[in-house]
């Protein structure tokens, strides 16, 4: 069972903070270019008040970021922003984001300081975990494109939702075992347009789904 946490100015504040500091605006500094004062950009980084429109657009053309991105849990190229590993090691609650391709070209579990972008969780997680976005409906309606998952090296469980690598891909699916060991079994795509396909000795579990986002949403795993 998934609890859902509504979090859209706590991701918009996180994000203009970021964005600041990577552009090396102290709050007054900021506060002065946009015309307001600087509690009030306390406001909008503490998720206590939203930014009017206006605003956001002024703080997008001055930072030379895309609206979007604010809304959006990536971090852009904080893999530059000073300190972002030590606040990792500090709290776990930031992971790196990866590529299915970085994925693919890992020879054991992936490789997580092969990486550009890093991705705000609501939890700890240990610190081998990673994140993935989630590229195809196979597994609409749990997961929808463009989520995004936390994957880690936990423990296989039957029914869990778990990241393999299977046939050159990198396939996010429901794991239906069929034997006690957990050797072999059966991976379930939510999406019935979808075939499953057999886990067996060719099958390389990556990790479970132990954090779910999605845009103005987290979903924590039970």
């Amino acid at each position: 069972m998934s609890a859902s946490i509504q979090v859209n100015l706590v991701t918009l504040g996180e994000q203009i903070r970021r964005i600041r500091l990577h552009r090396g605006f102290s709050q007054v500094a900021l506060a002065g270019h946009l015309g307001v004062a600087k509690q009030t950009v306390s406001q909008w980084e503490s998720g206590k008040s939203p930014p009017l429109v206006t605003n956001i657009l002024r703080f997008c053309a001055l930072t030379d970021v895309p609206p979007e991105i604010l809304f959006h849990p990536i971090a852009i190229d904080t893999g530059d922003l000073p300190g972002i590993e030590a606040r990792m090691s500090a709290s776990n609650r930031v992971v790196p984001l990866l590529t299915p391709d970085q994925v693919l070209q890992s020879q054991n579990r992936p490789a997580t300081d092969a990486h550009r972008d890093w991705i705000a969780t609501n939890r700890q997680h240990a610190r081998n975990a990673f994140a993935l976005r989630v590229a195809d409906p196979s597994m609409q309606p749990t997961f929808r494109p463009d989520d995004f998952v936390v994957i880690d090296h936990v423990q296989l469980l039957p029914g869990a939702m778990i990241l393999v690598r299977s046939g050159g891909q990198v396939k996010l699916r429901a794991f239906r075992p069929a034997d006690a060991e957990l050797r072999t079994g059966t991976l379930i795509a939510v999406n019935k347009n979808w075939p499953g396909e057999p886990y067996n000795e060719n099958t390389e579990y990556l990790g479970s789904v132990v954090e779910h986002i999605r845009l103005g949403q987290v979903f924590l795993e039970a």
